[in-house]
């Protein structure tokens, strides 16, 4: 399963590259800057997947990557009187916000479906 993942996040790196290079145009200084940064997100969406599908929710929070405005989600954070909680909200078609699908996690506890 394993090999899965790291065969998905090199296509997915190789396409990001792509894009990037296309963008940026291949020079000696943009063409490491566009891989570097192709490089970074192909690694998080790898360390995404990784978490959604093989770690129990409560251990999220130890995950510095979150799901942003490039996975179409809204990353909100709040300080709660036991850590900090991150709220992942899917974003709908037109561009309003899932609650139903929204999930916090962090501080000590950890709750599903908490944003409505």
């Amino acid at each position: 399963m394993y090999i899965l993942y790291l065969v998905r996040f090199y296509s997915e790196y190789l396409i990001a590259y792509e894009m990037y290079s296309l963008v940026m145009g291949v020079s000696s200084v943009l063409g490491p800057i566009g891989a570097s940064v192709a490089f970074m997100y192909g690694f998080g969406n790898l360390m995404l997947d990784l978490r959604d599908n093989y770690v129990p929710v409560e251990y999220w929070k130890y995950f510095s990557y979150h799901r942003t405005w490039v996975h179409g989600y809204e990353l909100r954070t709040f300080k709660g009187d036991d850590g900090i909680y991150y709220t992942e909200i899917p974003k709908n078609p037109d561009g309003t916000l899932n609650w139903d699908e929204a999930v916090t996690y962090g501080g000590s506890d950890t709750t599903y479906n908490s944003g409505s």
